[in-house]
């Protein structure tokens, strides 16, 4: 028992070293970008913005025109089973 404690214990300490070293290198990495002026993020959101709902909105109208269509598909099989 004690030996398997001993070896959960190492496990963790290597996983904790492990978590550290990793977070250093990220804020050594972090540390060398160069912060950007919000007047030069804000832009490319809003570009982000316009760009993504330029391909939703005719994706959606396209999608409600299938769904009228299936609808009236179904609504002329409903009727055909009744009958």
């Amino acid at each position: 028992m004690k030996n398997r404690r001993t070896e959960f214990r190492e496990a963790v300490m290597t996983a904790e070293q492990n978590a550290l070293e990793m977070l250093v290198d990220l804020f050594g990495r972090l540390d060398g970008i160069e912060p950007q002026p919000r007047m030069k993020v804000a832009p490319l959101y809003k570009k982000r913005y316009t760009i993504v709902a330029d391909i939703i909105t005719p994706l959606s109208r396209h999608m409600r025109a299938l769904l009228r269509k299936l609808e009236k598909a179904l609504k002329g099989v409903r009727e055909v089973k009744r009958t």
